[in-house]
């Protein structure tokens, strides 16, 4: 669990431009922690958001950053163990927004 939401917040401050911001925010109802992670970065083009949890798919858009495309692959398969989600919503040049379901009692996984 910890695995995938460092995953996620390294993203989101390698992709977010000088004076931009990450927002993280969370709120647990009655079967789940559900953390919010938003971006005003770089963006994900809509024709790649189906690819972005695929092992070593890099966006078109981060050619100029360093990785090996692997870090949103591990954070989805680890989230799924424990019958956790992720969810992506992003603009292109605007920014993403990544939402973490994370079940309440993950005892029981």
């Amino acid at each position: 669990m910890s695995q995938a939401i460092y995953n996620v917040l390294t993203n989101a401050y390698k992709f977010t431009r000088d004076n931009g911001y990450v927002k993280i925010s969370y709120n647990m109802d009655s079967e789940d922690l559900v953390i919010r992670i938003d971006d005003n970065g770089i963006g994900i083009a809509k024709e790649e958001l189906d690819r972005i949890f695929e092992a070593y798919y890099r966006s078109s858009t981060t050619t100029d950053f360093s990785g090996d495309g692997i870090g949103l692959y591990i954070a989805k398969e680890n989230l799924h163990k424990i019958h956790g989600t992720i969810q992506v919503s992003s603009n292109l040049n605007v920014g993403s927004s990544f939402v973490i379901t994370i079940p309440k009692n993950i005892s029981n996984y």
